[in-house]
């Protein structure tokens, strides 16, 4: 009996038991309802911070690329500025050694335009023969017209120059030109050499003095195509500017010896003559280059280009224009 009480009392307290596991059991699927919420929770949370940090990361990437991107471009505009000032530096060096080269070449020349100029030289050009001046041991240094005349003018015993590939530098003491009277006999020829035409009308043979070149037969005017000096001042010839009118000019005149003729000076003749040039050698019709020294006690009258010379006024004051 007591047996069956107690199962009796245990069949009574089965629904309460029942509910009690009921109620556990739905506290037990609550509490993992609310795990599997939390858990779902939970994940949708690392979800979202995963993506916030792939996106962090993205933007951090996209950052780092700019800056990286700002760093090449400002380093290649930082190289370009250091090559662009590298060419400036170079470009303003290049120019500094020109200028310095320029300025270096202008003080050499000024210094020696000065040592040429420290003379006071005569303005009319020493183009044609001067009888006077000569190579001498000194000058026959000097190569160049330059030379010639810088070396000149640094000496106390030369006056006067000339310088031509023919003869070299010569020197002389001082001289006329042209139409002057005045100083010394020593006498240059204004014009630049030419091809003259002239004769000896009377030759000496055996010391015996022989007329020959006044007749037809005896006509020879290239033999002395080379100019002569001494034959004195310009000749008239009648009004006829011819060689044979110079020729017939001398042969009536009982003194003459010889004469010479050249179209853009006239006749000229004389009962002597010297130093003719050899008219063979074309560097002989070459002009020199050549000056005089200013001489204090001299007053240069009449000019050098007047009377016979007064043709040549215009062309040379052009020339000495020209060069001044």
């Amino acid at each position: 009996m007591a047996m069956t009480g107690q199962r009796q009392k245990s069949k009574e307290k089965s629904p309460t038991a029942q509910s009690t596991s009921s109620s556990s059991l739905k506290e037990d699927v609550e509490q993992k309802d609310h795990g599997r919420k939390t858990s779902c929770k939970t994940k949708l949370c690392l979800m979202v911070l995963t993506v916030v940090v792939i996106v962090m990361g993205v933007s951090k990437m996209q950052q780092d690329s700019h800056a990286t991107s700002a760093t090449i471009h400002n380093s290649l505009r930082t190289a370009q500025k250091e090559q662009d000032d590298k060419e400036e530096v170079s470009a303003i060096a290049s120019r500094s050694m020109t200028e310095d080269s320029s300025s270096t070449s202008t003080s050499s020349t000024q210094s020696t335009s000065t040592s040429t100029n420290t003379c006071q030289w005569r303005p009319e050009p020493l183009q044609g023969h001067c009888d006077g001046t000569k190579s001498t041991d000194e000058s026959k240094l000097y190569t160049t017209a330059q030379a010639c005349q810088t070396a000149c003018c640094e000496s106390p015993t030369c006056v006067t120059f000339q310088f031509r590939a023919k003869e070299g530098c010569l020197w002389g003491a001082d001289t006329r030109v042209g139409n002057e009277k005045d100083g010394v006999t020593a006498w240059c020829e204004p014009r630049p050499p030419a091809v003259w035409q002239g004769q000896w009308i009377k030759t000496k043979q055996e010391g015996v003095e022989i007329d020959g070149g006044c007749s037809d037969d005896g006509w020879n005017p290239q033999e002395l195509s080379g100019q002569c000096f001494g034959l004195g001042g310009k000749q008239d010839t009648g009004g006829a500017n011819t060689a044979r009118a110079c020729r017939d000019a001398c042969c009536n005149n009982p003194t003459c010896k010889l004469w010479q003729f050249r179209r853009d000076a006239g006749c000229f003749y004389n009962n002597h003559g010297f130093n003719c040039r050899e008219a063979a050698d074309p560097l002989e019709f070459e002009p020199f280059m050549g000056a005089r020294k200013v001489q204090p006690t001299r007053s240069y009258t009449p000019h050098a280009y007047t009377a016979d010379y007064a043709d040549m006024a215009a062309e040379m004051e052009q020339k000495m224009q020209k060069s001044s």
